[in-house]
C-alpha cells in the first residue's frame, strides 16, 4: 500500500449516500461493515473491532489487510491519542 497524506474531505453528493442516509434500503445496498473504535479509559490507548457483513469484499482477506494498514497508518497520528483526534478535529473544522 502505497503511503499518501490523510486530508479530510467532504463527500460529494454522489457519494453522500456512503456515508449516511435515513433510507433502510440505500444503507443495507452499501453497508460493508461496522468499525468499532476507542481510545480507552486514559484516552491513550486505541481499540478497533471490524464486524463485516455478508459482502464478498468486506470480509477479504485484501480488504481486511488494506484496513488493518490504514488503521495501522493512522494510530501514529490522528489515532494516537483522543487528545491527537481532537486537535486534528478542532484544526478541521469538525469535518
Amino acid at each position: 500500500m502505497t503511503k499518501e497524506k490523510i486530508k479530510a474531505v467532504m463527500p460529494d453528493e454522489s457519494e453522500r449516500k456512503l456515508f449516511y442516509s435515513d433510507s433502510t434500503a440505500d444503507f443495507s445496498q452499501a453497508l460493508a461493515g461496522y468499525l468499532r473504535m476507542d481510545f480507552g479509559m486514559s484516552g491513550k490507548e486505541f481499540w478497533n473491532t471490524w464486524h463485516g457483513t455478508d459482502n464478498n469484499l468486506a470480509g477479504s482477506v485484501t480488504f481486511i489487510a488494506e484496513l488493518n494498514s490504514l488503521i495501522s497508518e493512522l494510530r501514529k497520528s490522528l489515532l494516537k491519542s483522543r487528545s491527537a483526534m481532537t486537535k486534528y478535529i478542532r484544526e478541521h473544522d469538525g469535518i
